[in-house]
């Protein structure tokens, strides 16, 4: 199963970064980086998701935001997984 990912950063201060993640504007999550501890964690998922749809849209969100850490990049205020 493919998916587009909207991501927003909400939130960015020295030791996190909060994006809400979803497919569209309208069904967001959101998931805190850490940037400590170098850890994911789901805050809030998807309202009228199931968890693995959730989970599904999860994956592909931290995937965008580590690829953005290895290419050593600011977070942006958007970007999208495709």
């Amino acid at each position: 199963m493919s998916a587009y990912v909207l991501l927003f950063k909400e939130l960015e201060t020295k030791e996190k970064v909060i994006y809400c993640y979803g497919p569209n504007e309208q069904q967001l999550g959101k998931i805190e980086y850490n940037k400590i501890t170098k850890t994911f964690q789901e805050i809030e998922g998807i309202q009228n998701f199931s968890q693995k749809e959730s989970d599904h849209y999860l994956s592909y969100a931290a995937k965008k935001i580590a690829s953005i850490l290895r290419k050593g990049e600011e977070f942006p205020d958007e970007t999208f997984f495709a």
